[in-house]
């Protein structure tokens, strides 16, 4: 399933320009992302906030992702994705949504037809808690000739409780 969400978001063919920020095409639907500079100054694209996954709650809630919903009209991927729910260290507190299945993807913006290397970073929250981080992590790597490609998952019981049933399978 990651293979077809990255290949499907990475669709070199299908990029046009706007006044308001590239547009990529999936075949969930189109997807308006936006433009920043690296920190050696050099141009990338981002598109954030993309779905992966349909949202896990419901009956949902502890059952394998299923494939995201394509979507009418052009998705707004220039969003923050919000952390999946998870406790907050040393309070007795929570944070987060449990709506969090969500891709980031950056690339530079300067394009030819070499293939580049993609980067699909986990971030390390030890499968317990935080999240990929703010977007200036891109900020350094796409100095670099390389599509980086994070995700949100769940974490905690949300993403890791199984009894081993059809009720929580794991």
């Amino acid at each position: 399933m990651w293979s077809l969400c990255v290949s499907t978001i990475l669709l070199q063919g299908c990029i046009s320009q706007n006044l308001d920020g590239p547009i990529v095409d999936t075949p969930q639907g189109r997807a308006l992302g936006w433009e920043r500079m690296s920190r050696d100054g050099r141009p990338y694209q981002a598109w954030t906030r993309i779905p992966y996954a349909q949202p896990p709650v419901g009956k949902l809630r502890f059952m394998p992702p299923k494939l995201a919903k394509e979507w009418t009209g052009t998705l707004n991927a220039t969003a923050d994705i919000p952390v999946c729910l998870q406790p907050v260290a040393n309070k007795n507190t929570t944070t987060g949504s449990e709506d969090c299945l969500y891709l980031n993807v950056y690339r530079p913006k300067a394009r030819s037809d070499q293939a580049l290397p993609v980067l699909f970073y986990v971030h390390a929250g030890a499968y317990h808690d935080e999240n990929i981080g703010p977007r200036e992590i891109a900020d350094y790597l796409m100095d670099e000739d390389v599509v980086l490609v994070a995700h949100h998952y769940r974490v905690n019981f949300f993403g890791f409780l199984t009894l081993g049933d059809k009720i929580f399978p794991g």
